[in-house]
């Protein structure tokens, strides 16, 4: 079985919010690159597997975060675009 997800559906989970909240998919991940593309960023974040998880977000929310390669950051996998497939190996 793989999972996929598309960009939109991973999120930094909000700032100041207790670790304790109930988050759909919660994960915490170390950022592996980050490319400004603009008023944009993409980020590539290493989390538990083979592939990394890329996301992009406002170049403002990114600079509130304190974004930077090396920098653990939580995230929150939103359940609705989680797409399962069975995967043949």
């Amino acid at each position: 079985m793989r999972w996929v997800i598309p960009v939109h559906g991973i999120l930094l989970r909000p700032l100041g919010e207790p670790s304790s909240r109930r988050w759909d998919n919660p994960l915490n991940g170390t950022i592996e690159t980050l490319v400004v593309l603009g008023d944009r960023v993409r980020v590539g974040v290493h989390v538990e597997g083979p592939t990394p998880v890329i996301l992009t977000s406002a170049r403002h929310i990114a600079e509130r975060y304190g974004l930077r390669v090396g920098k653990t950051v939580p995230l929150r996998l939103r359940g609705e675009h989680v797409h399962l497939m069975a995967w043949d190996e």
